[in-house]
């Protein structure tokens, strides 16, 4: 199976290991850059594939935009206003993550000159008989909040998946002491 605070300089999701670097202005689209790194050996995941998919769209393919990171593990999408972008990271052998990146309520004025948005993916490696269902649905969410005039993860949204995503590190902890013991 393919199971796959907001600090203006820096936010880290407990759970959901994703870096928001930061936030600035650029051109007429929302970009969306950083990098992808192993969790556990944080080496660079080079070729990991990065799918933003329109959530809005009445056809799945209206809206797909894929690329593959670099050697180094970066990787950079530009994406047009007004649609909702589930964007998933993945890499053979890695748990896919998803992260819904919502750009409907970005007003004429907040797009001038555009939007960046990086953050650093760690995915985590596959181990056997670990239930990563959890990770089918998104890590979290970003939108733009008109009130404070940029884009925000939704804390609420993220602190609810935080059960599961913490469970599913425990049955990974609870499998490599396992496999460690001989069993």
């Amino acid at each position: 199976m393919n199971a796959s605070s907001m600090i203006p300089a820096l936010l880290l999701l407990c759970s959901a290991e994703l870096v928001l670097l930061e936030c600035e202005a650029q051109d007429e689209t929302f970009t969306l850059n950083g990098v992808v790194k192993d969790q556990d050996s944080h080496a660079l995941l080079g070729g990991t594939t990065i799918t933003a998919m329109d959530t809005l769209g009445k056809v799945a393919s209206d809206r797909i935009v894929s690329i593959r990171a670099d050697k180094r593990g970066r990787y950079k999408l530009s994406l047009p206003y007004d649609h909702i972008y589930r964007v998933e990271y993945w890499a053979q052998a890695h748990v896919a993550k998803r992260v819904i990146i919502d750009l409907t309520q970005t007003k004429a004025k907040h797009r001038e000159g555009g939007n960046t948005m990086t953050l650093e993916i760690s995915l985590f490696a596959m181990i056997p008989r670990v239930d990563y269902s959890a990770y089918l649905v998104p890590v979290a969410v970003c939108r733009f909040d008109r009130d404070e005039k940029k884009f925000k993860w939704d804390m609420a949204y993220n602190q609810d998946r935080k059960g599961e995503l913490d469970q599913v590190k425990k049955e990974q902890l609870a499998e490599r002491r396992s496999k460690a013991a001989g069993h």
